[in-house]
């Protein structure tokens, strides 16, 4: 019996059968389908004043160009280096050909 994450489109099944070329296909086109839909969603963000400003103070939080040692303890080293390597996630993928057009925009907006 498969079960539904909430935030997932795949199902969560107990029993899956990667041997069957049916089930492999039908949860690869699906693993496709969402990806799509994930990419169309960024690029929406993107293609938006408001999208790319939001986005920007996002990635100023992240902090991803600034040390994560600002001070000795050990735990805050953690909890920036976590913030620090989703900034640097986003960032990637900004940077790729598909959206650096929308990033080079999304910089001169934020120094205006």
């Amino acid at each position: 019996m498969a079960e539904f994450d909430e935030n997932e489109d795949l199902p969560v099944s107990r029993e899956y059968d990667a041997s069957d070329p049916a089930k492999v296909g039908e949860r690869s086109k699906k693993a496709k389908e969402r990806a799509l839909r994930i990419n169309d969603g960024f690029k929406q963000l993107l293609d938006t004043k408001n999208g790319r400003a939001w986005l920007w103070d996002l990635l100023s939080t992240l902090r991803p160009f600034e040390t994560v040692f600002t001070q000795p303890d050990q735990l805050v080293i953690a909890y920036n280096s976590g913030k620090k390597d989703v900034g640097l996630s986003l960032l990637a993928k900004l940077t790729t050909p598909q959206y650096m057009g929308h990033f080079t925009l999304m910089m001169e907006e934020a120094n205006e």
